[in-house]
């Protein structure tokens, strides 16, 4: 394979916000410039956000909007995303080719990944998403098509596409260790902490149930901080999960906080994090974070949650979508205050085990040097 002294990288990612996959692209764009301090790197976006002054620090960020399929309007973006199709394709193929590497961040890119297939051999795809069984074989044929090299960003996400014989590696996402500190001052109150998009599949809506569940002594006590706001265009999420707040009477319990670029305060509130998601997560940086933390995580039991909570060990797993089981975790957590501290050590302990950002960046960034100057 040729050396580049001066790599050329281009790095696409389709958000600008600073949610998990968005951190995920900053610390990945992080890495590169730490192992090639020299190397061009330009970094493409479809919108402008916070995530842009935060990149900016590293590089030159081009803002260029994108037409994009969105699950939850599947057939009018998908429209619109067909009739602009050559265009874009086009505009990313000369794009490209004058890079060495191009790291493409999710799925949601499709132009870009699709038209790699003329210089795939560049290309270095990060899977962070687990669609569904029809979608995964499809964009599966598209990278084994599209791709010189894919990263899945954990053994549940590789395990649901069938890329063939494309070269590929799992590297979860890495953290720098939070220093730990001294829970909030002692209140008497079980703090439960939910942070994530407000979306049904978060499962905001399940813990909210699980709460009609617990042992009045449990509830009485209770006190649960939902952190997170909605995909735009879909408010009407947040409308419903204040109506069943108020409708179980829970609006003394449970609230409800705007989104923030720095969480780490609501996690040094909590007693324990809850990643109750009904569809499986293909990693689940909040679990991870809220162990870097040292706090307990009561997860359910499918996805990339499953590699990184153990139960008992470190938290908690249930039973997906299920309320009783839920309440049953949260049971546990409740009554047992000495074993949360116990369970949250081991948690943080495991978290710099398999998640420290060194190891996991040099995973990352070796992918990419595979692909260096092997464009034909």
């Amino acid at each position: 394979m040729p050396m580049v002294d001066r790599p050329r990288f281009l790095c696409v990612h389709p958000s600008a916000e600073l949610y998990g996959s968005d951190r995920a692209f900053l610390e990945s764009v992080e890495a590169i410039r730490a192992r090639w301090p020299e190397a061009v790197i330009e970094i493409e976006l479809p919108m402008t956000g916070p995530l842009v002054p935060e990149l900016e620090r590293i590089s030159t960020v081009r803002i260029k909007p994108r037409r994009t399929i969105a699950r939850t309007r599947f057939i009018p973006t998908a429209t619109r995303f067909l009739l602009g199709y050559p265009f874009a394709a086009t505009y990313a193929l000369n794009r490209m080719r004058k890079f060495d590497a191009v790291y493409i961040n999710t799925v949601v890119p499709l132009d870009f990944i699709s038209a790699g297939a003329l210089i795939r051999r560049r290309i270095c795809l990060h899977v962070h998403e687990i669609p569904g069984r029809s979608m995964s074989r499809v964009l599966g044929w598209l990278f084994s098509m599209s791709a010189g090299r894919v990263i899945f960003n954990s053994a549940a996400t590789q395990k649901a596409f069938n890329i063939g014989k494309t070269p590929s590696v799992i590297v979860h996402n890495g953290f720098e260790m939070p220093a730990l500190t001294e829970r909030d001052a002692d209140d008497g109150r079980f703090k439960v902490l939910l942070i994530g998009r407000i979306s049904w599949w978060k499962g905001q809506r399940l813990l909210v149930s699980a709460i009609d569940r617990l042992p009045a002594p449990v509830r009485d006590r209770l006190d649960v901080r939902i952190v997170g706001s909605p995909i735009p265009g879909r408010e009407d999420e947040v409308v419903q999960l204040k109506a069943q707040i108020e409708a179980q009477d829970l609006t003394d319990i449970v609230t409800i906080h705007p989104f923030v670029d720095d969480p780490s305060f609501h996690f040094r509130w909590a007693d324990v994090v809850a990643v109750p998601s009904l569809e499986p997560e293909p990693f689940g940086r909040v679990a991870a974070e809220g162990g870097a933390y040292g706090r307990p995580v009561i997860a359910s039991a499918h996805g990339g949650l499953t590699e990184i909570v153990a139960d008992k060990e470190t938290g908690w797993l249930f039973t997906p979508g299920d309320a009783d089981d839920l309440a049953r975790a949260l049971t546990e957590a409740a009554d047992n205050p000495a074993l949360l501290r116990t369970l949250g050590q081991a948690g943080r302990t495991r978290v710099n085990a398999l998640f420290s950002r060194a190891a996991i960046d040099a995973k990352l960034t070796d992918a990419l040097a595979a692909v260096i100057g092997s464009g034909r």
